[in-house]
């Protein structure tokens, strides 16, 4: 699955600070969608194809901001976090690949698989 996308700048809807974002064009995309009509889906799942991530949750991911339009630069979390911000969600092998490295991110939960 190829994920295209372009590095904008996010405008927080709240302070209007701005913070480094990449828009990527199917963030919850049609694969996803299905899983999720489906009911089968779980917090380990890719949010591009919704394939399962990791079963210890050691993938890498992203943090969606802007109601699931961008994924925030890691170094702005802070600046992203309005109404829009919705936390880290973790990303697939192959799809991570297509996310540029800056804006890729551990799993930030202490309790990695229930994402708490």
């Amino acid at each position: 699955m190829a994920i295209n996308g372009t590095v904008v700048t996010g405008i927080n809807s709240q302070t209007q600070g701005e913070y480094r974002a990449f828009e990527a064009n199917n963030l919850f995309g049609p694969k996803y969608q299905i899983k999720s009509d489906k009911g089968t889906l779980g917090f380990l799942n890719c949010i591009f194809c919704g394939r399962d991530t990791s079963k210890q949750g050691n993938s890498l991911g992203v943090i969606v901001g802007e109601g699931g339009s961008v994924v925030v630069h890691p170094e702005d979390n802070d600046l992203a976090q309005d109404g829009g911000y919705m936390g880290w969600f973790p990303v697939g092998s192959e799809c991570i690949k297509e996310i540029p490295a800056e804006f890729r991110q551990t799993n930030i939960y202490d309790n990695k698989v229930k994402g708490v």
